[in-house]
């Protein structure tokens, strides 16, 4: 694998690509000129917004991991939050001091987490330790991680952006499994010249741990549509779905069986939904927020533990002269009645 110095890496976020947070909020999503003028809605009774609950502490989550029935991870700062089984906040921790980052995931044994945080000076990715209250540096700046994922106890995969040196331009993806242990990367896929690359693409991929898969979004280039391909880890083979979608995916993540996916969707509003692997048949999720048509665009969901529920984070669509609010937690209840 081939590394960047530290200097080349800080010149190339600057320039080709900002957080992935800033890109949805400024560049992707819909703005409202006048509101007013909106089609009433009646919102979702199964929406419960967590954020409603605890204002003065979740006011801007824009990622949020549900971990077991009554304990979820958020940023920003990483947090715990407690809920009772009516899905009302209990309890609202921070953990460590003030830990800001683009990016989290947990550890299947929830006990550690990776982090991503493109304002650390020479670190892409470090990890914290959830029961020690420790952090440590994984990967330095050279390795240019952009999202990362856990494999197994020794080894991650990480997802890597690469330019040409000359131009800076043909940047794709490259999805890397690491071992810590002995420090060596394996290139598994590459997303190659014919795809454009989202920061969201690259944060929304996910690994199926029992079957070895990766599942990543991504859109071919002078297209609309964006697809989903599937990595076979162990045959190192890459199929693409047989469906396809109109817009930008976000982000997908597998249910426990791999026989589902979520999804969430950007295009002219957004969409959050369930693609069936077998019947290939989308499920779209009533997740607005606000009381008009199109008045929220709602982003990056997580499977509740049980898979009956899913949270998300939610944006409201703000009043004249546009633009988009502060991201919610949300939860959508129930989403299979």
């Amino acid at each position: 694998m081939k590394k960047i110095t530290f200097s080349q890496a800080i010149i190339r976020f600057s320039v080709l690509f900002t957080s992935a947070i800033v890109l949805l909020l400024v560049s992707s999503c819909h703005y409202c000129d006048d509101c007013e003028g909106l089609q009433p809605s009646i919102v979702n009774p199964n929406i419960v917004n967590l954020s409603e609950q605890r204002p003065d502490d979740l006011r801007n989550n824009p990622y949020t991991i549900w971990v077991n029935d009554n304990t979820l991870y958020t940023i920003n700062p990483l947090a715990r939050i407690t809920i009772d089984n009516d899905f009302r906040v209990t309890q609202y921790d921070m953990v460590g001091t003030n830990i800001r980052c683009d990016y989290f995931t947990i550890n299947p044994a929830k006990t550690k987490m990776l982090l991503i945080n493109n304002a650390w000076k020479g670190v892409s990715l470090k990890e914290y330790d959830l029961t020690a209250g420790t952090m440590q540096d994984v990967l330095d700046s050279t390795y240019n991680v952009r999202s990362a994922l856990y494999y197994n106890d020794d080894t991650i995969i990480y997802v890597s952006l690469a330019w040409d040196d000359e131009t800076f331009k043909d940047h794709h993806t490259n999805y890397y499994l690491y071992n810590r242990l002995t420090q060596e990367s394996v290139l598994l896929f590459t997303s190659g010249p014919n795809y454009a690359i989202m920061d969201y693409h690259i944060i929304g991929f996910d690994v199926h741990l029992q079957q070895n898969k990766l599942l990543i979004p991504t859109r071919k280039k002078g297209t609309s549509s964006s697809l989903i391909i599937e990595y076979d880890i162990n045959m190192r083979k890459a199929d693409t779905l047989n469906t396809s979608f109109v817009g930008e995916l976000a982000c997908v993540c597998y249910n426990t069986t791999g026989d589902e996916i979520l999804y969430s969707l950007n295009y002219y509003d957004t969409e959050i939904g369930i693609l069936n692997v077998p019947a290939m048949t989308k499920k779209p999720l009533d997740v607005n927020t606000q009381p008009y048509v199109g008045g929220s665009d709602n982003f990056f969901p997580n499977w509740s533990p049980n898979e009956q529920h899913i949270v998300y984070a939610s944006f409201p669509v703000a009043a004249p002269p546009g633009g988009v609010g502060k991201p919610e937690i949300c939860i959508l209840k129930n989403i299979n009645h």
